[in-house]
């Protein structure tokens, strides 16, 4: 794509439809007014538009765009990210590049991000009621770490910071973390207790990846669907232990007095 047909498209565009891989771009578009100063070579003056700039790109798009992208991710899996921002401005009525930034990154390319008609709307109530940062320490920390995995190149480096997430929830000390970051995961998550048996068997064996990770530096045995999966596992748990309420010390004595299958705060 040449440089203008980008500027066309990134400028005067809401939509950038499908290309022959699926990918597609929908283009957010806002404006503010501001009295740009221009210099003696039609250049505008740093000084008259930078602060405004600043001002905008913080409250409207790390604030909230950015906001909006992270909780989306965090709904559903999906390769979804806000790459860049561009500022124009009109001068004699033609638009003129200002100054492009980069927002987001999302490195690691998993599934593309799509809606079904009927997750719009759990999407929007899902928006309106969960807050960023969240209330407890634990658990944002576990939502940055969660983060992470889609911004590094390693897939390595995106498994153990998905690993981390886990036992940063669910591992109450540093005993027995295997056991217990499985059997806590299999009881918050499994609706039932065959379903419960299947997570308690899959995060065991995702552990044993990351001890072998860890101890070896080697991750042949690490596949894409793996930090997929186990994203998918960090996912769900975050979102389950936000809806509890509850502190990590409380969540985790109830988790240890349930079998699997039993989920009491959801009675």
């Amino acid at each position: 794509m040449s440089g203008f047909e980008a500027f066309k498209d990134l400028s005067m565009a809401h939509y950038i439809p499908p290309d022959n891989e699926g990918n597609s771009c929908v283009v957010v578009k806002n404006k503010f007014d501001i009295n740009i100063e221009f210099d003696s070579q039609d250049r505008p003056e740093p000084n008259s538009w930078w602060q405004a700039v600043c001002d905008f790109q913080n409250k409207c798009v790390e604030e909230y765009l950015k906001r909006i992208v992270r909780l989306m991710r965090l709904f559903k899996e999906g390769t979804i990210c806000l790459p860049i921002a561009r500022y124009f401005y009109y001068r004699n009525g033609t638009p003129r590049l200002l100054m492009g930034t980069p927002v987001d990154t999302c490195l690691i390319v998993g599934p593309p991000y799509i809606l079904k008609e009927q997750e719009v709307t759990r999407l929007q109530i899902f928006l309106q009621k969960t807050n960023l940062p969240f209330g407890e320490p634990f658990l944002q920390l576990a939502f940055e770490s969660f983060e992470v995995s889609y911004e590094v190149y390693n897939l390595g480096l995106a498994f153990l910071s998905l690993m981390i997430s886990l036992e940063t929830m669910l591992n109450p000390d540093d005993r027995e973390p295997r056991y217990r970051v499985s059997r806590n995961a299999a009881v918050l998550l499994g609706s039932n207790p065959q379903e419960s048996e299947r997570i308690f068997s899959e995060v065991r064996g995702l552990y044993d990846k990351r001890s072998k990770l860890v101890h070896t530096g080697e991750n042949a045995n690490i596949g894409q669907e793996d930090g997929l999966k186990l994203r998918g596992y960090v996912k769900e748990a975050i979102k389950e232990m936000n809806m509890t309420g509850q502190s990590k010390d409380e969540l985790l004595e109830t988790l240890n007095a349930c079998g699997f299958g039993q989920r009491p705060w959801r009675e």
